[in-house]
């Protein structure tokens, strides 16, 4: 129970030197709701992006109708990745639709993860197959 309450306390002194320190609070003991919107605003954007633009390097696995591809990669993880209509694609040095990729070729697809989907930005093949 003391360990606990010990817990407790450390948690809010935590919070309370934090909270000062970023200007929640005031000599007078109220509170800036201000800075505190204001503040998780900016962690939100911050977490938001984090990740989203990413990369894979592996090998065409399957390609699926609708313009959908899944990249296999070296640990045999499969990504499931769209290609829309701004999708940069490079076979070798040249500029390639999207019905010149083959399964196996080794690739390195940079897309952005969005909540439902992967939409790809570019797709380099190493070398034509």
């Amino acid at each position: 129970m003391v360990r606990t309450f010990g817990w407790v306390v450390l948690c809010l002194c935590v919070v309370a030197g934090v909270g000062y320190y970023r200007g929640w609070f005031n000599f007078a003991a109220s509170v800036n709701e201000d800075k505190i919107k204001e503040d998780l605003h900016t962690v939100k954007d911050k977490v938001h992006d984090l990740g989203h633009d990413k990369t894979i390097d592996g090998t065409i696995h399957q390609i699926g109708t609708g313009q959908e591809l899944t990249i296999r990669d070296s640990q045999k993880k499969d990504v499931t990745i769209k290609v829309d209509a701004a999708t940069k694609i490079k076979i070798g040095d040249k500029d390639s639709p999207f019905s010149d990729l083959k399964t196996d070729d080794p690739v390195s697809v940079k897309y952005e993860a969005k909540k439902d989907e992967n939409v790809a930005r570019t797709i380099t093949v190493s070398k034509k197959s």
